[in-house]
């Protein structure tokens, strides 16, 4: 009834926190958010990769599943740094990329970098993990827009729409606008698209 091509991202996105299941995990952590954030991040992006030219746009659904599967693996193998990562931002009013580098020495990009790369999912996936808080570190060629700032600004419109790992904020956020300089897209309509595929997609993991 969802159609085959959902039932396999289903099966993807699934596969990935399956692999931690039998695992202690923070207790803050959240694997059905984890689920929707990134599967929302990954159809975002594949119907955006319809809309505008993404380098590597064969990799788009894949690039916004794994992006931020660093933050499960923190989770998982460090229970007690993911849940001192969450009360020190939270304390120090900082971002939680900055608190991971001063606990850690790393962050959950360069671990979903990681993670991608002994997965062997690609060069184009890897790179779009490692620096989709930091896009400038990772252009694209002439023409086109590069992965990692695709997934940078798909994810911050996931988050803002209350599709976050984290529970969304008392206060809702603004949808940021989804542009890209020297490049058009019709948002009001990618959005609609989304949100068509995101009730039969979503529903499955809630």
């Amino acid at each position: 009834m969802v159609g085959l091509g959902t039932v396999r991202k289903f099966a993807l996105a699934r596969s990935i926190s399956n692999l931690f299941g039998r695992h202690k995990i923070a207790p803050s952590f959240s694997i059905t958010r984890f689920n929707l954030h990134s599967v929302a991040t990954g159809l975002l992006m594949e119907l955006l990769a319809d809309q505008v030219p993404i380098e590597d746009a064969e990799d788009a659904f894949l690039a916004g599943l794994f992006h931020d599967v660093g933050k499960l693996v923190i989770a998982v193998a460090l229970p007690q740094e993911y849940e001192a990562i969450l009360t020190a931002a939270a304390v120090r009013d900082g971002s939680v990329l900055e608190t991971e580098r001063l606990l850690l020495q790393t962050d959950h990009a360069e671990l979903s970098a990681m993670a991608v790369d002994y997965w062997g999912l690609g060069e184009s996936i890897r790179a779009a993990a490692a620096h989709h808080h930091e896009p400038d570190n990772c252009p694209a060629g002439f023409g086109k827009i590069s992965l990692a700032l695709a997934v940078s600004k798909v994810d911050a419109v996931v988050n803002a729409a209350g599709m976050s790992l984290l529970p969304p904020r008392l206060v809702a956020e603004e949808i940021p606008p989804l542009t890209f300089d020297g490049f058009s897209l019709n948002q009001q309509s990618l959005l609609a698209s989304f949100m068509t595929e995101w009730t039969a997609m979503g529903a499955m993991f809630r």
